[in-house]
């Protein structure tokens, strides 16, 4: 399971006093992806060493013809740590800096 998104708007709206309106581009190309893997698998150990040895990485999602990831990645922090009866999951945040998007990408 893997969840992408955008952390901030892209563009930022007011109205005045007068009831006029604008709006600005941010360019703010922060965005975070959230995995989940069970604990013992191979992916976790590879997120795992990613965290512990502070690298940065590429990550880009993919379903159809939709996209989204960067090029510049970090694991944000420690998944928390949950044990008991079931199988247990981790949960990754990681820190995208350059996040994109692409609703319609052609291979």
């Amino acid at each position: 399971m893997a969840q992408t998104s955008k952390t901030n708007n892209k563009v930022d709206a007011m109205t005045d006093a007068q009831a006029s309106p604008a709006g600005s581009v941010t360019y703010d190309s922060l965005g975070t992806v959230t995995i989940t893997v069970q604990q013992g698998s191979e992916t976790n150990n590879l997120l795992s060493d990613l965290y512990n040895q502070d690298e940065v990485f590429s990550f880009h999602l993919a379903y159809g013809q939709e996209v989204s990831g960067g090029d510049h990645c970090m694991i944000q922090k420690a998944p928390d740590a949950a044990f008991g009866k079931a199988v247990p999951t981790r949960a990754w945040t990681i820190q995208i800096f350059d996040y994109k998007y692409d609703g319609n990408h052609a291979s």
